[in-house]
This record gives C-alpha cells, structure tokens and sequence, in this order.
C-alpha cells in the first residue's frame, strides 16, 4: 500500500492576542468553523475572538490585521496587495512555498479595473494671459485623478479654442505650484520648440493636428496628496487667445487611470 500527501497551503493562526503560529494541518475544529470557499473569502474568527486565515485562500483584512501580521515577522508588506476598493488582501495561492505568496502582476489580471471619468468644466472661458516667456498653469483647467506610483494615468481634454499665433499651449501635471511633466516631451522639461505639445499647435490654418491624449506611468514625483493633477499649461504674450469652457461651449475631460503598468 502507498501513502499520498496532497500538498497544502499554510494556515496562520492567533494562538492569543499577538502571538501567531503558522501550520500546514489545522485541528479538525477549526477547520470546520471555517465558512468561506474560494478567493476573497472572509476572515474566519475563532470562538475566543482569535484571528484565523485558512491557507489556500484570499483573506481582506483592516490596516490594523496586515500590521500585526507584519509584526509576527511570518509575513512582510510584500505579502499584501491593494484590491480595487481600497482595502487591503492577503493572499495565498498554489500552496506552500511559503506562509503566503505574493500575487505577480499576471495573477491579478483578471481582477484588473480601470477607474475613468467623464467631467465637463463650464465656469467660464479663459483668456491666455501674458507669461513672461514662462510656462503657466492656467487657472480652472485643472483636473485631478487619484493614482499611486506605478499607475498608467491618461488625460484626454477637448475644447474649443481661439489660438494665436504667439500664444502657446501644453498639458502637463503639477505639484504644489511647479509643473513636473509636459505633454510636448512627457518630461518636467517642456519640448525644445518650447512651442507646447503640436497636437495643440497655434497655428491650425498651416499645420494639421490631430487628437490630444497624454498619458504616463506614475512616479513618486507625479503625486500631489495622492492625486495626479492634470491641467492645461500656456507660454505667450496675451494678445487674444481664448480656451474655451463655458455652459455654452463647455471643457471637456476625459481622465483614466488603467491601474499598475
């Protein structure tokens, strides 16, 4: 006669307040109070008001849980991912290389999500004003997307616009007051015509444009209080070029953010 053993995932359970233990086999009893099948099932608590986490099995947890199983020294912050919303997963999959394993970029594919936004901004058209030969963010055409680094980010504006030919747009992110990316290069330094991004150009009766879109993958330098903070930006001498955003001729924004890249 042969004896087979079915691989197993690890348990980690709370023997009393704080202190953790991790096993393969759990006792029959407590096997049985857990209720919960397949990925995100719920933590399981144990009669004595105990912490339980099945092995084998998504578990969502508070702030408070991952710290104090990050205190236990059996798991660290790699073993947790944020989940679409907000809260926090610990998660094992495919068993016992370890107390939990860490979702790759491919396992949460499927539970990929993509948060976009559709907003129109109506609170009066904007007049370019004189720049001083610097590059300006311009005042009520700013949209802010939440976002965390390793996010891909996408802003897509259209509008009405009355160009001339000595007053310049782009579309970039700012932080504070500083503008850290320009559209026209996808850098915090804007292109060399230093003419704005040439899907914006002013000059549309000589050169063809064609849709304007930005995008970029998020790093730390990008966040303003955990926001992406898009907006059109202008370099020109103030002699007449109109964007406009009004109830008649509104802004219109489309923000997307794609998740991690």
């Amino acid at each position: 006669m042969e004896r087979y053993r079915i691989d197993r995932a690890e348990t980690i359970q709370e023997t009393s307040h704080d202190v953790w233990e991790i096993f393969r086999y759990g006792s029959y009893t407590d096997e049985l109070l857990y209720t919960g099948t397949g990925p995100g099932a719920p933590t399981v608590e144990l009669p004595n008001g105990l912490r339980y986490y099945r092995g084998g099995y998504e578990h969502i947890v508070s702030d408070q849980d991952r710290a104090d199983l990050i205190a236990s020294g059996l798991v660290t912050a790699a073993n947790f991912i944020l989940v679409p919303d907000g809260s926090v997963a610990i998660t094992e999959i495919n068993g016992y290389t370890g107390p939990v394993v860490v979702l790759t970029h491919t396992d949460v594919q499927a539970n990929a999500f993509i948060n976009k936004h559709v907003g129109y901004l109506t609170a009066g058209n904007s007049s370019l004003a004189n720049t001083a030969g610097l590059w300006l963010p311009i005042p009520g055409l700013e949209v802010d997307q939440p976002a965390v680094v390793g996010d891909f980010v996408e802003w897509e504006p259209s509008f009405m616009y009355q160009p001339v030919g000595t007053q310049f747009i782009d579309m970039g992110v700012v932080v504070g007051t500083t503008i850290v990316r320009y559209a026209s290069s996808g850098t915090g330094t804007p292109a060399t015509a230093n003419e704005g991004d040439p899907s914006l150009y002013a000059a549309p009766g000589t050169y063809r444009t064609s849709g304007s879109k930005f995008g970029f993958t998020v790093t730390p330098g990008d966040l303003d209080s955990g926001n992406v903070r898009f907006c059109m930006l202008t370099r020109g001498d103030g002699s007449g070029s109109v964007i406009y955003s009004s109830l008649q001729y509104p802004f219109r924004s489309i923000r997307t953010n794609y998740g991690q890249a």
